[in-house]
């Protein structure tokens, strides 16, 4: 089954923070786009995957949507990681691609900062909600 999902770690555990009304409190860090949803879930397991030992510790959730259509599963999954930036942007500070962009220079940072309709890099915005289904 083609797809996407996405991972999310727990950050707080169901009673442990009054302000989450006792659920449990997720945060999303990983957006991926799949021909198939078993082996793509499944290589998070494999040995030498970077985020074996996280998804392993067992605090971790996966969600998953199947999506058929390759171009829709594309750009759902371009959407939803875009979310996640803007998000990760606005918990932080950081802009967007700072860490993530280690093959962009300067340049081409300040570029992607000033293309026609982008938002001020000073201007602090609040996420976009996660698109319905997720």
């Amino acid at each position: 089954m083609p797809g996407v999902f996405a991972l999310g770690e727990e950050i707080a555990a169901p009673g442990e923070m009054s302000a989450t009304g006792g659920q449990r409190m997720l945060a999303v860090f990983q957006i991926s786009e799949t021909s198939d949803l078993g082996l793509g879930l499944g290589r998070l397991f494999a040995p030498s995957h970077p985020l074996r030992e996280r998804v392993a510790a067992g605090r971790c959730f996966a969600r998953f949507v199947v999506i058929e259509d390759e171009a829709q599963r594309h750009s759902t999954a371009v959407a939803l990681q875009r979310w996640l930036d803007s998000s990760a942007e606005t918990a932080s500070g950081m802009p967007s691609g700072f860490a993530t962009h280690s093959d962009s220079t300067p340049a081409t940072l300040a570029a992607e900062r000033h293309q026609p309709g982008a938002a001020s890099p000073d201007a602090i915005q609040r996420p976009a909600a996660l698109p319905l289904g997720f």
